[in-house]
């Protein structure tokens, strides 16, 4: 059968709108974001800005976010649904002075014992009371000015605590880390004025040090950067960027359909964004990179994804640490590569990310793969009669993906009959588009 061939240009994330939202929240300044045609923002983030004084609209393709003239001046309710939307609403109430509630239920609260002694150090306070089942939080904010913070290699996860806490509070923050650190969102949060800047920790050495440094090399060397935040920093507009996570469950769709060349266009030009691609292409998928200059607008790239032999390898590290969301593609391709698939280096320190990594063995393990467990990853291999039993709900987006992703690579059950989450899914609906140009 012939491959897919065609161009893909990824409409706006929806995920990455919801950020800027909560970072203009957390400045307590306006914004506007443009592009916004196809952006889905919920219902829930819209509410919750305006229930802490925020005006919200949409008009022409743009969301604009405006404080109100009068902040409400009665205690309100709010209510958490998981723990990083959790410790955005924490913050943005605790920034704009809410008088009111934050439930969480008891069981995420628990959970996030690191992010709350974290944020309690840049100086968000709170009173916590519980009831059936949920824990209710007063936030307040007492000011820091600095912190100094040793980011354990498991919890590299809480960059994005850290950033938007700076944020919120103004705090300064010297973090101490054993791995390389990537801004969450990297080209947006440099344009809402947060900067991680390294310490170059040589400059002031003097010549035998630093060749004593360069012998030590092979050890383990402590990173050191400075976070911080300038509120007053208010770009006119931004831009929403593409959605990258799409882009990458496109490409690993594309590169194990023989013969398949597809273009995929509007990628953010970052870091974290492209380090997805390059892991596929470790996996045997023939990846080009190429950067696109959108005149006065940041650049993007563009990605030309291609099959090829895909061989299982050892992934982790800082490709992985950069992007952890590639684990959703590259253990599917692992069932279907020739060797092993061993990915490490993900960010066990966090429950969620644990009960992710859980619900993706029983998938991958349902589908016939034969899957080992690591301390911090997991080792897929092949098997014989692999074939997608089913949809599993797992209210989670990623895992969600990764079933949409096994329908389209692996044949199905011949009873299945795909859920409307499925079929109506960005991702099988580009699919299916792509797959109609044969």
């Amino acid at each position: 059968m012939r491959g897919l061939h065609g161009e893909v240009i990824l409409p706006p994330s929806s995920r990455d709108a919801e950020f800027i939202i909560f970072c203009g929240l957390l400045r307590e300044r306006g914004l506007l974001l443009t592009g916004a045609e196809d952006v889905a923002v919920s219902e829930d983030v819209m509410g919750f800005a305006t229930g802490i004084g925020y005006c919200v609209s949409r008009n022409n393709g743009r969301i604009e976010c405006v404080r109100a003239e009068r902040s409400p001046d009665h205690a309100d309710h709010f209510v958490a649904v998981s723990g990083a939307d959790f410790v955005r609403k924490l913050l943005a109430m605790s920034r704009n002075r809410i008088n009111g509630t934050l439930e969480v239920p008891t069981k995420i609260a628990k959970e996030l014992e690191v992010e709350l002694f974290l944020l309690r150090r840049m100086g968000v306070g709170f009173e916590t009371r519980r009831n059936k089942g949920m824990s209710a939080f007063v936030p307040n904010m007492s000011r820091v000015d600095s912190i100094k913070y040793r980011l354990q290699t498991k919890h590299y996860y809480l960059i994005e605590a850290l950033t938007l806490g700076a944020l919120a509070t103004g705090c300064s923050i010297e973090v101490s880390s054993p791995t390389d650190l990537t801004l969450p969102h990297s080209e947006l949060a440099t344009a809402l004025g947060i900067k991680l800047t390294a310490n170059d920790a040589d400059q002031n050495d003097d010549e035998l040090s630093r060749r004593l440094k360069r012998l030590r090399r092979n050890r383990s060397v402590t990173k050191e950067y400075r976070l911080g935040a300038d509120s007053q920093v208010e770009p006119a507009e931004t831009s929403i960027p593409g959605d990258s996570l799409l882009g990458l469950f496109l490409a690993a769709a594309a590169c194990c359909q023989t013969g398949s060349e597809v273009i995929i266009s509007n990628v953010p030009s970052t870091e974290v964004a492209l380090a997805g691609f390059r892991l596929l292409g470790k996996l045997g998928a023939i990846i080009e990179i190429r950067s696109v200059n959108q005149g006065d607008r940041s650049s993007t790239a563009c990605v030309t994804v291609r099959s090829g032999d895909l061989i299982g390898k050892k992934l982790g590290g800082d490709a992985i640490r950069a992007c952890p969301e590639a684990f959703f593609v590259l253990a599917p391709l692992g069932m279907l590569a020739q060797e092993k698939t061993v990915i490490r280096d993900l960010p066990f320190g966090s429950a969620l990310w644990r009960k992710r990594i859980s619900l993706m063995k029983h998938i991958l393990e349902s589908c016939g793969a034969r899957i080992g467990e690591l301390e911090d990853g997991l080792v897929v291999e092949t098997s014989k009669d692999l074939m997608y039993s089913g949809f599993m709900e797992t209210s989670d987006e990623l895992c969600d993906m990764t079933q949409q992703l096994l329908s389209i690579l692996l044949p199905c059950r011949p009873s299945f009959v795909p859920p409307h989450q499925m079929s109506d899914s960005p991702l099988c609906r580009t699919f299916a588009g792509l797959s109609a140009k044969r």
